[in-house]
């Protein structure tokens, strides 16, 4: 490459390295790259064996990757270590700023106080990065030497991430216990649901190796132990080793090519022990005790590990100082101290126990376990599973609600006997209303609903379903047809398929292939069911019309071609109530908005610094909402491009998802920084303050969340999930009521949402999902109301979107807003007679000038047919045009009354050398004008064609208008 021709020598550095592929590098440091931001200073130390890069905190953790000299495709070092600090953070964005796995890298150190500099190159272009160093700092050391290490583990990193998963967040402190008998190897968090406790034998299979010489148990704070969880997605297996200081070491071991890296975290219980002792002096300042009792009973407690007697006395003199004046009257001797702090560093069991040689979990009110050890657990003892949705007030005793409004009248006083207590409790019960007591569980019509699958033979079987990564549900789908983004060879297409043709689709099936580039994103025209735009990796948005019998060959030729983008096309959107308009967004950080009915861009957004995830129009389609790279949601201007509201969406780096619900609130889905899934729910001019924010599980798909406006429902479907999670949205905390889970077995690649109008009203169905499965199956899913009538129910199906246009696009960019119109479904969806194809009319020059009446800047149109827009022209334009009419008119009449008189006397003229007898001789042309005879001389051809009479020659001159 390009950096390898660089012509600065090995002598002018210190140390230079050379790297073909920044992948593996970046992933070990953003492994260890756990701290503040802005307090993220690393040390690097490069040596004959590898570059070490380091990070502390607190001196109680220490992180460490340690990168081998053979990884580097070149490597000199020109002393026998070089060591500087940089900011680690910075140092990972450096290397990511490509954002590619294909970037080249040439990392340089010229010595003490010069800075760090990086070459970086991908496909022919190359940056210069220069990151500021300082002087290294003394570092603990750790010296986990083999003579001091009692206990070694190793195991496979999944089962660790399987059990990092289980611990209870809301914990503060981590307990590791490890014997030579039953239990083994034993981790414990207390939170506020209980304590939490994983068991895995020696025996089980995801240990390699267990080398245990002695009982060891140790406590750590678990916001340190926690962030070591990072290295574990890139790791094969992790080694877990305790010595006789209490030291605990987490070593990685990661594949990097035909290479291994490492990765060490080691924690100390001191800080632990610290934080203990600083709670105790605080305790007995409490009760009275001097400095001096103080510092003998922490002494006595502790032993070995109690702090030194000056540290002791500066935080007892802080505590003081900080301390409430009041005092605490009774005084609490020694021993009982020592019982409290023996209840205070102890736990409380409350846990229920899983008994199993090969597993032992515990846990109390918690979600069950999704991990895959537990699913085999619970299937090799035949253990029925009962699925336990998230947090949700339904879930609650009956009664739960009156322990409140007990406790609160009944708090501080005292009762002699269970009868006085009984009979003040009663008093209390009998004062509450009989409304609270009607309001004990929330009344809601779709807290029954469930899903079912349709048979096979029902769905669609033998589709080649896209395997592109973009983050895309593959499918769209409308009363009429189905769509689906398909593998193709020699480009990009999809396939489109009537609702009728169910069953097991031919191989050979016609597709939609007019696309260069695999196809990104489809959506149907929600103003006309024969409309279909698609996005592409070829930065090209095409815009389809389809038969109403479906396709019957390939087709290649769309009605317009919207050409804007200069990379490709991810998200294409129409307008809610608007005729013709269509939103798309690039990986060109662009966004426009297009008037298809005359192939032009109305509005051109551009206030994105890098690739928008998603974009939803709110109800009216006034006001435009985004989700960006950059971890930002935006409040849009639709029609100006302002921005009118901005905020961080989700903390985690991944894909973030956020749609307008018909009330004006925002719902969102994306990851926190430790990679789990949440979903929010916000108000306008508060983006920043979430109403509600919930954590659902750990998973890596992307959740896409589609909302029903008529019932107020929000479906939450992951890509690779075999799950589709639906929550209720109302006016009551907690505003988001989860409802129920529809599982399958297989994991989910797209999915598609029939609109309302395409539903069964005769079944209570409410939604129909197609779900595509990774063996080529669209699975069919009704979400239906139980209901034993079979009259229309009129609460379930209130008048929905129809497929009529509430405004045109001239008058929606000239600043109307119109809710869309709502038809009935009493009679079931009737289709609109009234649509007809979709026509593109491509604008003049002339009208491009003339704007039509009360629209802006010329962002006007002919209209389109079926619904389009009609162009008023001022009087002065329609009068030249009647002007230029009237003349054509006039020239058209004199040239048919020459072409008479000219006919009637080429019929009248004798013919030279034509007798009466010979009309065989006689050609007639068609216009009455003779061609002499075959044979007939030269002259009397010339006669009659080159000369003809003059009052002739001069009625065909010219005529000048």
């Amino acid at each position: 490459m390009a950096l390898l021709s660089q012509n600065d020598t090995v002598e002018d550095y210190l140390f230079e390295a050379y790297l073909d592929s920044v992948k593996h590098i970046y992933g070990l440091l953003k492994a260890v790259n756990f701290k503040d931001v802005g307090k993220e200073n690393a040390t690097c130390f490069a040596t004959e064996k590898g570059l070490k890069v380091t990070v502390e905190d607190s001196k109680c953790v220490q992180a460490s990757a340690f990168i081998q000299k053979e990884m580097f495709q070149r490597y000199s070092l020109n002393d026998e270590q070089v060591a500087f600090k940089v900011n680690l953070s910075v140092l990972v964005e450096c290397l990511n700023i490509f954002g590619g796995t294909a970037t080249a890298l040439k990392m340089c150190y010229q010595g003490y106080g010069y800075p760090l500099t990086m070459l970086l190159e991908e496909g022919g272009v190359i940056t210069d990065c220069s990151i500021r160093t300082l002087e290294p700092e003394e570092i603990l050391d750790f010296n986990f030497s083999a003579e001091s290490v009692l206990n070694k583990i190793i195991l496979r990193s999944e089962c660790l991430k399987e059990v990092f998963a289980e611990l209870d967040s809301s914990s503060d402190l981590i307990e590791i216990l490890l014997s030579p008998d039953p239990p083994y190897f034993r981790i414990t968090t207390s939170g506020i649901a209980g304590d939490t406790k994983v068991d895995i034998p020696k025996n089980s299979d995801m240990i390699e190796t267990f080398q245990c010489t002695t009982v060891a148990t140790s406590r750590y704070k678990l916001s340190h132990v926690k962030p070591s969880a990072k290295s574990l997605a890139i790791s094969q297996k992790v080694s877990i080793r305790t010595d006789d200081r209490g030291l605990l070491c987490f070593q990685y071991m990661i594949p990097a090519d035909n290479h291994t890296c490492f990765i060490e975290y080691c924690f100390s219980r001191k800080m632990t022990e610290r934080i203990e002792q600083r709670y105790c002096i605080k305790f007995c300042q409490k009760l009275g005790d001097s400095q001096s009792q103080t510092i003998r009973k922490i002494q006595q407690v502790f032993g070995e590990d109690a702090m030194g007697v000056n540290k002791l006395r500066s935080d007892s003199t802080d505590s003081k100082m900080a301390a409430h004046q009041r005092r605490v009257s009774s005084v609490v001797a020694g021993p009982k101290l020592l019982g409290v702090q023996l209840l205070l560093r102890g736990s409380v069991q409350k846990t229920r126990h899983v008994d199993s040689d090969q597993l032992a979990l515990a846990s109390r009110q918690r979600p069950t376990h999704s991990s895959q050890l537990i699913h085999t657990f619970l299937a090799k003892h035949g253990i029925t599973t009962v699925c336990q949705p998230p947090y949700s007030p339904d879930l609650a005793p009956c009664d739960f609600w009156l322990f409140p409004k007990l406790k609160i009248p009944l708090k501080g006083s005292r009762f002699e006997s269970r009868e006085e207590i009984m009979w003040n409790a009663m008093t209390e019960l009998n004062t509450i209303p009989k409304e609270d007591f009607q309001r004990v569980v929330r009344s809601s019509k779709f807290r029954h609903v469930y899903g079912s699958a349709l048979k096979r033979e029902q769905c669609y079987d033998n589709i080649r379903v896209s395997k592109s990564s973009w983050d895309s549900t593959f499918c769209a789908v409308n009363p009429k047809f189905l769509a689906i983004i398909v593998e193709s060879a020699g480009g990009g297409a999809f396939i489109v398929l009537p609702l009728s043709k169910v069953g097991r689709i031919a191989a050979d099936h016609p597709l939609v292939g007019g696309h260069k580039g695999p196809v990104l994103d489809i959506a149907w025209c929600p103003h006309n069911d024969n409309v279909i735009a698609s996005g592409s990796e070829d930065c090209v948005v095409k815009v389809w019309q389809i038969p109403d019998s479906g396709i019957s060959r390939t087709l290649t030729e769309p009605v317009v071609d919207l050409l804007y983008h200069q990379r490709r096309v991810g998200l294409v959107l129409w307008h809610p109530t608007a005729q013709n308009v269509l939103l798309t967004a690039g990986s060109d950080n662009q966004v426009a908005v297009w008037n298809v009915g005359t192939g032009e861009v109305l509005v051109h957004i551009d206030c994105h610094p890098d690739i928008v995830y998603s974009a939803s129009w709110n109800w009216d389609g006034s006001q435009l909402l985004t989700t960006c790279k950059d971890k930002k949601m935006r409040l849009i201007d639709p029609r100006t491009g302002t921005v009118q509201e901005e905020a961080v969406c989700h903390e985690g780096s991944k894909a973030t998802r956020a749609i307008f619900l018909k009330s004006g609130l925002i719902f969102t889905t994306g990851f926190s920084k430790m990679s789990e899934r949440q979903y929010s729910l916000r108000a306008p001019e508060h983006l920043s303050e979430p109403i509600v924010m919930v954590e659902l599980d750990t998973s890596n798909g992307v959740m896409f969340p589609l909302y029903d406006p008529d019932t107020n429902l929000v479906y939450l479907c992951g890509k690779g999930d075999s799950v589709i999670r639906y929550f209720e949205i109302t006016a009551e905390p907690p505003f988001v009521h989860y409802i129920n889970t529809f599982q399958t077995p297989d994991p989910q690649r797209g999915i598609g949402m029939m609109p309302k109008r395409g539903c069964d009203v005769n079944s209570c169905e409410i939604t129909r999902f197609y779900r595509l499965n990774n063996s080529g199956l669209c699975q069919v899913i009704t979400m239906t109301v139980p209901r034993k009538s079979e009259l229309f129910q009129e609460d379930l199906y209130p008048d929905t979107a129809g497929d009529q246009a509430a405004t045109s696009a001239e008058e929606w960019i000239a600043g109307k807003d119109a809710e869309p119109l709502l038809i009935s479904l009493r009679e079931g969806y009737v289709p609109s007679t009234q649509k007809s194809d979709l026509k593109v009319s491509r604008r003049s020059n002339v009208l491009d000038k003339m704007p039509p009446k009360g629209s802006r800047g010329g962002s006007g149109g002919t209209g389109v047919s079926g619904g389009g827009a009609t162009v008023q022209l001022p009087d002065k334009f329609l009068e030249e045009f009647h002007e230029e009419i009237r003349k054509l008119k006039a020239v058209i009449v004199k040239h048919e009354t020459r072409i008479r008189a000219l006919e009637a006397r080429l019929s009248a003229a004798p013919a030279a050398g034509h007798t009466g007898g010979e009309e065989e001789g006689r050609v007639g042309d068609g216009l009455g004008v003779g061609q002499p005879p075959r044979g007939s001389s030269s002259e009397s051809l010339n006669n009659t064609h080159t000369s003809p009479p003059v009052a002739l020659s001069q009625e065909l001159a010219p005529d000048e208008v």
